[in-house]
């Protein structure tokens, strides 16, 4: 039976169906604005967006989007099998205000994710880089505290030899263009490279090609320790 029986809908700012488009003009002008400083990464224009979150209608998001959903849900899965059951995943909330755009990530066992991944990209790639970097945390937070110690200091080799850029989800194919942050800790570098390794690997060895030679066998050592780490 699958741990992820259960799929909430955290209703926040109307998203709920059955509230009229009044009561639905859940996104506020600094919201818009945020979003017009994302304007060169999204696939739709602001307006557009914001235009999508004032006609919301839950009930018929999860009509048009059941099967990627499901398809979430069986990765999950999946991926759960591969960590104790303390770290699992056992449900998954899918936030359909405009305050949470763009975000993913862990609350406890559950894997919350806005609703907006959805409706802004059609490629299923694309949902599968997200929970692959969010699982990425999960099997950081299992790492022995050598292994972290190891993974800052490369962290540090990296930032400093301006490296780090490889590593952003968002610049590689079939991930969301304002995915990933490694330069923000080694737990997002951690995150954003299992990502990679999982679904971008000949594009990440591609580039890897041609960074200087003193550095290439930190990156090296990094992919490595990712690799070692995670069974999956």
């Amino acid at each position: 039976m699958s741990l992820l029986a259960l799929v909430s809908v955290l209703c926040t700012h109307g998203g709920c169906a059955g509230v009229d488009a009044a009561q639905n003009a859940g996104i506020t002008v600094q919201q818009i604005r945020q979003l017009e400083d994302l304007d060169a990464v999204l696939p739709l224009m602001p307006d557009s967006i914001a235009a999508i979150y004032r006609a919301y209608d839950t009930e018929a998001f999860y009509a048009q989007h059941d099967a990627r959903i499901g398809s979430v849900i069986r990765l999950l899965d999946s991926l759960n099998g591969c960590v104790p059951p303390g770290f699992q995943f056992d449900s998954l909330v899918i936030d359909h205000s405009a305050a949470s755009f763009g975000l993913a990530g862990r609350i406890h066992h559950t894997f919350a994710i806005s609703s907006s991944y959805f409706f802004l990209f059609q490629d299923a790639r694309v949902l599968r880089s997200v929970v692959f970097h969010e699982f990425g945390h999960v099997m950081y937070d299992l790492l022995p505290a050598a292994v972290k110690d190891t993974l800052t200091h490369v962290w540090d080799t990296l930032g400093r030899a301006s490296l780090l850029y490889l590593f952003t989800d968002g610049e590689y194919s079939h991930n969301a263009k304002f995915g990933g942050h490694p330069y923000d800790s080694p737990a997002e570098l951690f995150a954003s490279t299992y990502n990679l390794l999982h679904n971008n690997l000949e594009e990440l060895d591609a580039r890897v090609q041609y960074i200087d030679e003193g550095a290439f066998w930190t990156v090296r050592r990094l992919l490595a320790l990712v690799l070692l780490e995670t069974p999956v």
